[in-house]
Protein backbone atom coordinates (compact mmCIF):
# COMPACT_ATOMS: atom_id res chain seq x y z
CA UNK A 1 0.00 0.00 0.00
CA UNK A 2 1.36 2.97 -1.00
CA UNK A 3 2.10 5.76 1.57
CA UNK A 4 -0.35 8.31 0.32
CA UNK A 5 -2.83 5.46 0.27
CA UNK A 6 -2.43 4.77 3.88
CA UNK A 7 -2.41 8.30 4.62
CA UNK A 8 -5.84 9.01 3.39
CA UNK A 9 -7.13 5.91 4.82
CA UNK A 10 -5.78 6.68 8.23
CA UNK A 11 -7.49 9.84 7.85
CA UNK A 12 -10.97 8.56 6.95
CA UNK A 13 -10.53 6.20 10.25
CA UNK A 14 -9.81 8.82 12.56
CA UNK A 15 -12.87 10.95 10.57
CA UNK A 16 -14.92 7.84 11.40
CA UNK A 17 -13.79 8.02 15.16
CA UNK A 18 -14.18 11.32 15.93
CA UNK A 19 -17.63 11.50 14.35
CA UNK A 20 -18.77 8.19 16.23
CA UNK A 21 -18.16 10.48 19.53
CA UNK A 22 -20.40 12.93 18.73
CA UNK A 23 -23.19 9.84 18.40
CA UNK A 24 -22.16 8.33 21.17
CA UNK A 25 -21.81 11.20 23.41
CA UNK A 26 -25.34 11.94 22.57
CA UNK A 27 -26.22 8.44 23.86
CA UNK A 28 -24.17 8.71 27.19
CA UNK A 29 -25.13 12.21 28.16
CA UNK A 30 -28.69 11.08 27.78
CA UNK A 31 -27.73 8.70 30.83
CA UNK A 32 -25.33 10.38 32.74
CA UNK A 33 -24.97 13.87 33.97
CA UNK A 34 -22.02 15.53 31.60
CA UNK A 35 -19.64 15.70 34.22
CA UNK A 36 -19.54 12.16 35.04
CA UNK A 37 -19.93 11.47 31.16
CA UNK A 38 -16.75 13.78 30.54
CA UNK A 39 -14.64 11.77 33.40
CA UNK A 40 -15.71 8.31 32.04
CA UNK A 41 -14.98 9.26 28.64
CA UNK A 42 -11.18 10.22 29.67
CA UNK A 43 -10.88 7.31 32.44
CA UNK A 44 -11.39 5.00 29.53
CA UNK A 45 -8.96 6.86 27.35
CA UNK A 46 -6.47 6.47 29.85
CA UNK A 47 -6.87 2.74 30.28
CA UNK A 48 -6.69 2.01 26.47
CA UNK A 49 -3.68 4.73 25.93
CA UNK A 50 -1.97 4.32 28.99
CA UNK A 51 -0.41 0.84 27.91
CA UNK A 52 -0.04 2.07 24.59
CA UNK A 53 2.23 4.10 26.08
CA UNK A 54 3.95 1.94 28.29
CA UNK A 55 4.95 -0.59 25.24
CA UNK A 56 6.33 2.16 23.29
CA UNK A 57 7.75 4.31 25.31
CA UNK A 58 8.53 1.76 28.89
CA UNK A 59 9.79 4.23 31.80
CA UNK A 60 11.46 7.00 29.54
CA UNK A 61 9.36 10.05 30.09
CA UNK A 62 10.98 12.93 29.55
CA UNK A 63 11.43 15.22 32.46
CA UNK A 64 9.55 18.52 32.05
CA UNK A 65 10.27 21.40 34.05
CA UNK A 66 7.12 23.72 35.59
CA UNK A 67 6.41 25.55 32.52
CA UNK A 68 6.05 22.30 30.44
CA UNK A 69 3.90 21.14 33.30
CA UNK A 70 1.20 24.48 33.40
CA UNK A 71 1.77 24.44 29.20
CA UNK A 72 0.48 20.69 29.25
CA UNK A 73 -2.06 21.03 32.23
CA UNK A 74 -3.59 24.48 30.22
CA UNK A 75 -3.86 22.30 27.18
CA UNK A 76 -5.27 19.21 28.58
CA UNK A 77 -7.88 21.54 30.25
CA UNK A 78 -8.82 23.84 27.16
CA UNK A 79 -8.13 21.31 24.51
CA UNK A 80 -9.47 18.07 25.97
CA UNK A 81 -12.12 18.59 29.13
CA UNK A 82 -13.96 21.97 28.00
CA UNK A 83 -13.86 21.18 24.93
CA UNK A 84 -15.94 17.79 26.17
CA UNK A 85 -17.56 19.60 28.48
CA UNK A 86 -19.17 21.69 26.20
CA UNK A 87 -19.79 19.20 23.49
CA UNK A 88 -21.72 17.18 26.25
CA UNK A 89 -23.84 20.41 27.35
CA UNK A 90 -24.61 20.96 23.57
CA UNK A 91 -25.53 17.94 22.76
CA UNK A 92 -28.31 18.40 25.37
CA UNK A 93 -29.58 20.97 23.46
CA UNK A 94 -29.67 19.47 19.94
CA UNK A 95 -29.21 16.34 18.12
CA UNK A 96 -26.15 14.86 16.99
CA UNK A 97 -26.53 15.43 13.34
CA UNK A 98 -26.51 19.35 14.16
CA UNK A 99 -23.80 18.46 16.36
CA UNK A 100 -21.92 16.58 14.16
CA UNK A 101 -22.35 19.45 11.47
CA UNK A 102 -21.23 22.22 14.18
CA UNK A 103 -18.02 20.29 15.01
CA UNK A 104 -17.22 19.36 11.63
CA UNK A 105 -16.73 23.11 10.50
CA UNK A 106 -13.98 23.94 13.90
CA UNK A 107 -11.17 22.79 11.62
CA UNK A 108 -12.48 25.32 8.63
CA UNK A 109 -13.39 28.47 11.60
CA UNK A 110 -9.79 27.77 12.54
CA UNK A 111 -8.55 28.04 9.53
CA UNK A 112 -10.60 30.95 8.75
CA UNK A 113 -9.38 32.44 11.99
CA UNK A 114 -5.72 31.97 11.53
CA UNK A 115 -5.34 33.42 8.27
CA UNK A 116 -7.43 36.49 9.16
CA UNK A 117 -5.61 37.14 12.81
CA UNK A 118 -2.16 35.16 12.59
CA UNK A 119 -1.64 36.10 9.07
CA UNK A 120 -1.07 32.54 8.41
CA UNK A 121 -0.18 32.12 4.74
CA UNK A 122 -0.49 28.65 4.28
CA UNK A 123 -4.00 27.09 2.65
CA UNK A 124 -4.07 23.05 1.84
CA UNK A 125 -2.39 22.43 -1.36
CA UNK A 126 -2.90 18.92 -3.31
Amino acid sequence: MSKQIYAYLSLTVAMVIVGSSVVIGKLVVSSFPVFLAAGLRFAIGTLVLFPILLKREGLNVPALNKRDWILLFLQAVTGAFLFTVFLFYGLKLTNAAEAGIITSLAPAVVGVLSFLFLREKGMVHF
